[in-house]
């Protein structure tokens, strides 16, 4: 009889009243927070996802024109029988710049809730294709100037395999992303190539190194600056048979030619010019900086005016300090004598 008393309380219509009231206030509501927090995470989640997409894609875009661009530089760089020393130093410096800029790009957003294999694809391609340009820039003007160097070689060959995986990665999320383009639009990617798919990069290198060893269109380095000439103000009015020469009774002043006859831009050129008497003593000392000079250019360095004596001989002695590796220095110094005649 008691078990039967239990039962009829658990059904009396008070005890129904209070689940039905902790239904209502308690876990109803609880239920429908819990809803709403999922539903409006996951929505927010996707809009996110949706912009970051976006983003992407003009990340994408924009890393795809830089490297095309740069692809195609490359291409011409590798040309060793035309391209000269100062071309490439600039051209391949543009390139790197370039890539890194790409890599930048991409490395710097972002993209906390995009998650997709094109995404993956392109950080492989673009962090590839920077390791091999950087690798190429260091190694190229290191073989050519130092054919016994370690490793060239094989450095070489590791810029060629770096510059190949980041091609095929790219070409795999060309592939990828075509087929999203059948669904939304997809801006413009380049189709983009420094070597291809090498299957050998250890051979293409070989193939290189051989090139620019045997480059003819000046890649080697070439460090030479002269004195190429000189001119007096006012102009000389004559030339003795010994080879001084006759000056005005005025300030005189010196201007030397200096010539860039390298194949590598010069910095802070140094211009050391002493001016002695017949006694030997010293009247005139100068230091004089040029502070660029490119390859196969010519600057005018002028020095200062000073008074001469008539009947007093004078001599000129003019040194451009060498700069590292220069080849010929003989043309680094230039001496001239002169004189004022006594009835001027």
């Amino acid at each position: 009889m008691r078990i039967s008393q239990e039962v009829r309380n658990l059904t009396c219509p008070h005890m129904n009243k209070r689940i039905r009231s902790v239904l209502i206030h308690r876990i109803i509501p609880g239920l429908v927070l819990g809803f709403l927090l999922y539903y409006g995470s996951t929505y927010f989640e996707q809009r996110q996802e949706l912009e970051e997409y976006n983003s992407f894609l003009e990340t994408a875009a924009t890393a795809s024109e830089i490297h095309y661009l740069s692809s195609e530089s490359f291409s011409r760089v590798l040309d060793f029988d035309v391209i000269n020393r100062e071309i490439f130093e600039s051209t391949i410096s543009d390139i790197v710049g370039g890539a890194q800029q790409g890599y930048d790009l991409l490395y710097y957003s972002e993209f906390y809730y995009l998650n997709i294999k094109e995404k993956e694809l392109l950080e492989i391609a673009l962090r590839s294709w920077l390791k091999g340009l950087e690798i190429f820039e260091s190694s190229i003007l290191i073989l050519v100037d130092e054919p016994n160097s370690q490793k060239i070689e094989e450095n070489i060959a590791t810029s060629i395999a770096e510059l190949s995986i980041g091609d095929t990665a790219y070409a795999e999320f060309l592939t990828l992303m075509a087929k999203r383009s059948q669904d939304s639009y997809i801006p413009f990617l380049y189709q983009i190539e420094y070597i291809g798919i090498e299957d050998s990069s250890a051979r293409f290198a070989d193939l290189l190194v051989q090139k620019a060893r045997g480059s003819t269109g000046g890649l080697f380095l070439r460090r030479d600056i002269s004195i190429s000439g000189i001119q007096f103000e006012p102009r000389h009015i004559a030339e003795t048979e010994d080879g001084f020469y006759v000056l005005e009774s005025e300030l005189t002043t010196l201007n030397v030619v200096v010539t860039n006859e390298g194949n590598k831009t010069e910095y802070d050129i140094i211009l050391i010019t002493l001016v002695t008497d017949q006694d030997a003593s010293t009247i005139y000392e100068k230091v004089k900086k040029e502070a660029i000079l490119e390859p196969g250019r010519s600057k005018t360095i002028q020095l200062d005016a000073i008074q001469l004596i008539p009947g007093v001989e004078y001599e000129w002695i003019i040194k451009l300090e060498e700069v590292e590796k220069e080849e010929e220095i003989d043309d680094n110094l230039y001496r001239v004598k002169g004189f004022v005649p006594l009835d001027s």
